[in-house]
């Protein structure tokens, strides 16, 4: 059944009654005349009696309807009520949700940043590093100075230097032809199977003879280019003099003293001159490490 029929039988039974009461005082006023006054007078009572039981069912609806109405407000009310508290829930699980998403970006906030305080507190303070860097860019500049003013100091010694060196070459020479002339070679022609000619072109062969002395020798052309103290044979020559004989090895003691003596203070400047280069280039290296060291820490 649809609603426009289920409209119709609920209007039927309500017109249900008030059709009967009609058709009870139409006929009761028709047959007015035709009955005596007893009769009259108890169809009268029974009409109103009817009536007055349709009045009590009209007053039943209408107390049905008034009770249905104060039901249906109520269904309102409490309708906006449900609404109104799931309006607030929703409302409350937003709140919820952002303060769930807050509380998670606080946390991870949190967690940057203990993070970064223990990468600081790995690290030490700022100030200390600066003052590390001044002290070590003080000792730098300190360095830069004595560097500087000990390259000055081997620069004005440099000529001493190159004055001492010249003056024992000299001494050097003058040994040598001292020797020279106190053990002067033997003649002797030397063996031509004990000269052995290179594979290149350039041959020399040199006989000494007796009225040539040791530097008149050296300086013959052809002979082989000679160490300060004791000749040797060049790479493009080939030359084997005779050796002279067991006599001729002994040096004299006292000569080589005074040699050694006298070279001695020389090669000494040397080796000072030497050690206090290396010195300077071990300072400058180990400043070098120790600042970068530093800038590493920093």
């Amino acid at each position: 059944m649809d609603t426009d029929q289920i409209l119709h039988v609920r209007l039927d039974n309500d017109e249900r009654q008030l059709k009967r009461c009609l058709q009870t005082f139409t006929t009761w006023a028709a047959s007015v005349t035709n009955k005596s006054s007893s009769e009259h007078q108890l169809a009268s009572q029974l009409i109103v009696a009817e009536l007055k039981q349709y009045s009590q069912s009209l007053a039943q609806h209408r107390q049905l309807e008034s009770v249905a109405q104060s039901e249906i407000e109520t269904f309102h009310r409490s309708y906006q009520d449900i609404e109104h508290q799931i309006e607030a829930t929703k409302k409350a699980i937003s709140d919820l949700r952002q303060e769930r998403i807050d509380a998670l970006e606080e946390r991870t906030r949190m967690v940057k940043y203990d993070q970064i305080a223990r990468e600081v507190a790995r690290h030490p303070d700022c100030r200390i590093t600066q003052a590390d860097i001044d002290r070590i860019q003080q000792d730098m500049a300190t360095l830069s100075t004595q560097k500087t003013q000990r390259q000055n100091a081997l620069l004005a010694l440099r000529p001493q230097f190159d004055t001492a060196m010249a003056e024992l070459q000299r001494l050097t020479d003058m040994v040598e032809l001292i020797h020279a002339e106190d053990h002067p070679p033997t003649t002797q022609t030397p063996n031509p199977a004990q000269v052995q000619a290179p594979a290149s072109t350039s041959t020399t062969t040199i006989t000494p003879t007796p009225a040539m002395s040791l530097a008149q020798l050296t300086a013959s052309p052809g002979f082989p280019a000679a160490s300060p103290l004791l000749p040797a044979a060049s790479n493009n020559h080939s030359v084997t003099p005779q050796l002279p004989g067991p006599s001729d090895m002994t040096l004299d003691t006292n000569q080589e003293a005074g040699e050694l003596s006298e070279s001695a203070p020389m090669e000494g400047a040397a080796t000072h001159s030497t050690e206090l280069m290396e010195d300077i280039d071990d300072e400058e290296e180990g400043a070098i490490v120790e600042s970068g060291n530093a800038m590493d820490t920093s």
